[in-house]
Formats: C-alpha cells, sequence, structure tokens
C-alpha cells in the first residue's frame, strides 16, 4: 500500500474555453477571458471535483484560468494563489493567429513529425516563443517548492492547455501523436517531496497522429 504522506496529489486543470478557443486563434500570454460556453465548463468541473477537499490552491496570472479557478472552487474557502509561473506557453510572435496558419508552417518549415522527444520538447518556433522543456521546468520548480508543504494533501492548479501538453510530452512521450487537452480537461499528478512527478489520471486529454496535429 502506497504511504499517501509521502505525496502531493496535484490537480491540473485547463481553463474553460474561450472566444479565441472558438476562433481557433492562438492565445499564449494574451489575456482573453472565459466566454459563456467556458463558464459552463468550468462550473461542470465544479462538479466533478466537488468532493475533493483541496489545501491550496494556485492559478496563472491570466484571467481565463483565474476565473476557471475561482468557479470551480466556489463553494469552498479557499484562497488562490496567482503566479504567472502557471501561465500559458510564451508562443512568441503566433500569439494571436490562427492555429492552422501555424500547423501549416510547421509542416513547411521544419521536420517536427520525425522529432525525437529532446528535440520536440526543445523545439521553439521562433527567438521569443518558450519551448515545452522551459515551459515544463518552470511547473517543476513550482511543484519543487510547493510539495514537500502539501505532503498527504490535496493541490488545485489552474493553468493552460500548453502547460499540461508540456507534462504530457516530457513524462509520457510517443513520436507518432500528439497530445491534444480539452477545455476544463485534467490531469492529476502525484508528486513526492522532491518534486518528482507521475501521471496517476487524465481526463478530458486525448491523441491523435502527429501528422495531422503538429504541437
Amino acid at each position: 500500500m502506497v504511504d499517501k504522506n509521502l505525496f502531493c496529489d496535484i490537480y491540473l486543470i485547463r481553463h474553460g474555453e474561450t472566444d479565441w478557443n472558438m476562433l481557433g486563434k492562438l492565445q499564449g500570454h494574451i489575456d482573453i477571458s472565459l466566454n459563456s460556453s467556458g463558464k459552463i465548463q468550468a462550473r461542470n468541473l465544479q462538479k466533478q471535483l466537488n468532493h475533493i477537499n483541496f489545501a491550496a490552491a494556485f492559478s496563472s496570472d491570466l484571467s481565463r484560468a483565474r476565473q476557471t479557478a475561482e468557479i470551480v472552487l466556489e463553494s469552498k474557502d479557499i484562497k488562490i494563489e496567482e503566479t504567472a509561473v502557471l501561465r500559458e506557453r510564451q508562443l512568441g510572435e503566433w500569439e494571436g493567429q490562427s492555429i492552422d496558419d501555424l500547423k501549416n508552417w510547421l509542416q513547411k518549415n521544419s521536420q517536427i513529425d520525425s522529432f525525437t522527444q529532446e528535440d520536440f520538447l526543445a523545439y521553439k518556433w521562433d527567438s521569443i516563443s518558450e519551448n515545452y522543456a522551459e515551459v515544463f521546468n518552470r511547473l517543476s520548480r513550482l511543484v519543487l517548492k510547493i510539495s514537500p508543504l502539501y505532503l498527504g494533501s490535496t493541490i488545485l492548479l489552474s493553468s493552460h492547455g500548453g502547460l499540461l501538453r508540456s507534462v504530457l510530452y516530457q513524462l509520457d512521450f510517443k513520436s507518432e501523436l500528439r497530445w491534444h487537452v480539452d477545455n476544463c480537461g485534467f490531469i492529476k499528478i502525484r508528486a513526492n517531496n522532491r518534486g518528482g512527478m507521475t501521471i496517476a489520471e487524465c481526463h478530458g486529454i486525448k491523441t491523435s497522429r502527429a501528422s495531422s496535429s503538429t504541437f
């Protein structure tokens, strides 16, 4: 039997839908609020997670993640601590542009579909953007800082699709597949007191062939 006091369980959730999600536009660090559908999605997630006794909650400082956390936790007396560490992946010059345009550009200008895990995690679209390794590393630093404080407890992190994908690509990379995280999908992570992470559960997480979804 696993001693739960040796671990911290982390629910890492993606925010609800925004108008830019609906339009297929890349958001990155641009601050876009939830739309009406996103608020409904967050309400449904609240019902799904309401039985969990969260000891603490942290959120990206972007409004779509903060709003999602507020709805999910509205019946609980928990202070939400905002941090830029949980922000979406910095998308550089592609922020505000079409997801389809980025996919087409990647197909023409990179060999991303045949990358090894190391190359995939290290790949940058331009000099401004973050790669998945950098996103995962900033999450890892946060987990290393907070997990020893909440051993035997459960905490909530409200974030973005790119950050959740960084976890999936780091811990469960398959060269022929790409991960997709639904709005208000989540990963349950088990972290030890040294910040080591394993994936315990996934909800609202899907895969597609690399050739049809390049990031």
